[in-house]
């Protein structure tokens, strides 16, 4: 009976472990074309928020003038676990905006390939972008202004290949987190990690020489 129950507790416990184990590998081995997004805009120049100045302040870019003018960057991952090629991706603002002074630029080393930019002259609202490939867990940015239409109601499609899209809010891993926080500021985060680690260490050690006087008395 004493080896019984341990056995039967153990089966239990091996077949919601061993079902788990088996879905994980499951997914790992499916295809998951993904890429994951973070998009991050800064406003230039908006004509309706200065309308109280006494001075008429306008903008003008490629000598158009504009009432709004914002500072674009959508950074894309690859965060499924395949290849990606012939990525065909494209942006579009609202009718009367306009996408120009665009930038196509790799990360970390990222290979993209062959990189084309189609614009149209009939749709400046429109800009489509053509990448050559894309290595998971690679990523690149795409940079550029948005001129007469709030970029935060743009539309994002990818054409090719089936990849889903996924708006994220930090397109880095924790990884490369910690070491963008130790590159920009290294006294800083090397006082965080250590300061809380000599708390803990000095806690430890008088725990231990109080232990110790206790016991030679």
């Amino acid at each position: 009976m004493e080896t019984i129950v341990p056995a039967v507790i153990a089966g239990a416990l091996a077949l919601p472990v061993g079902a788990l184990v088996a879905w994980l590998t499951l997914r790992w081995r499916q295809s998951n074309p993904q890429l994951s997004y973070v998009f991050r805009v800064i406003t230039i120049f908006s004509a309706e928020q200065i309308t109280g100045l006494s001075t008429q302040v306008t903008a003008a870019v490629a000598g158009r003038q504009v009432d709004q003018l914002y500072f674009c960057t959508l950074t894309f991952r690859n965060t499924g676990n395949q290849l990606l090629t012939g990525i065909r991706l494209a942006l579009r603002l609202e009718p009367g905006g306009n996408l120009i002074h665009h930038a196509v630029n790799s990360i970390l080393e990222s290979q993209l390939g062959s990189v084309d930019v189609i614009e149209s002259a009939d749709k400046p609202e429109e800009i489509l972008y053509e990448i050559g490939h894309l290595l998971p867990r690679d990523r690149f940015a795409l940079e550029f202004l948005a001129a007469d239409a709030n970029p935060a109601d743009m539309a994002i499609f990818v054409f090719e290949p089936a990849a889903r899209l996924k708006e994220v809010t930090s397109i880095e891993t924790p990884a490369e987190q910690v070491r963008e926080a130790f590159r920009s500021d290294p006294a800083r985060f090397s006082g965080q990690v250590l300061a809380p680690l000599v708390a803990v260490a000095a806690t430890i050690a008088t725990g231990l020489a109080l232990a110790l006087f206790q016991g030679s008395r």
